[in-house]
This record gives structure tokens, sequence and C-alpha cells, in this order.
């Protein structure tokens, strides 16, 4: 344990774990106020949700949760980051779906809403530590200074 904290990943897990959690406030209050208020389709408000959430944790991401020395946007990390939420948006989308087909959506929305954001959020979690904003080998600097 002391050897997680002391690598400063203790940390930036605190940090993916707020991020995490306003975007999840971002996400379900769109979701939530476009189906319930708007009367949207659940799933296009689920789907509207997670777009507004995700957008949301980029740029708090890149900034400021995966403290790199680089803090400057991605185009490589900004793809990786989509095809991640392509896969955590497509099991999001399948377990509401799945989920307001065996419960009463109607009477359920934030349940369904918050079992398929729970799944989600773990798999979230691994691409993007994983996946987008892997951490890099990078060479040593050498005596003359020369470095990354």
């Amino acid at each position: 344990m002391n050897s997680f904290r002391s690598t400063g990943q203790g940390r930036e897990f605190l940090r993916f774990g707020a991020v995490a959690l306003a975007g999840l406030a971002v996400d379900i209050a769109l979701a939530w106020g476009m189906s319930v208020v708007v009367g949207a389709n659940l799933v296009l408000s689920a789907a509207a949700g997670f777009a507004a959430g995700a957008t949301f944790n980029y740029l708090l991401h890149e900034f400021w949760t995966f403290r790199r020395t680089e803090r400057r946007l991605s185009s490589a990390r900004m793809l990786r980051y989509g095809a991640a939420l392509g896969a955590v948006l497509a099991t999001r989308l399948a377990v509401v779906y799945a989920l307001s087909q065996m419960l009463h959506a109607k009477q359920n929305e934030l349940a369904i809403l918050l079992l398929a954001t729970t799944l989600s959020f773990f798999i979230n979690y691994l691409a993007n530590k994983h996946f987008v904003f892997k951490s890099a080998v990078s060479p040593k600097t050498t005596s003359q200074g020369n470095g990354p």
C-alpha cells in the first residue's frame, strides 16, 4: 500500500474518482432530465448524458487527473479516448436497454441509469488507465541534459 501511495498512483486514483463523480453528476442529471422532464427516449437520454459527461471528464483527465509534464491536448489521446468511449458507451447502452426491458423503464429510470453507469465506470477506468492515458516509457535524461 505504501508503494502505491509513494508513487503518486493513490493520488491519481483519487483524482480519477473525483472527476468521475463530477462527470457522473453531469451525465445522470442530463440523462434523467431529458427522460423525465423532456420525455425523451431513455436510451437516447443515456447517450446524451454519456457524451456530455465524457467531454467534461476528458478535459479534466487531460489537464489534471493523469498529471504529465506535457499538459496539452493530444490528437492521439483523443482518438484513443474516443475508441475507449465507444466500447464503454456500447456497454452502457446495452445494459440500459436490457434493464429497461426487464424492469418497468418508466418507473425505474434512475435505477436503470445508475446500474448501467456503475458497470461502465469500471470499464471506463480500466480503459483510461491502461489505454488512453497510459504512461509512455520514456528514455532517461542523459548527462548532457538531453531528454524527452
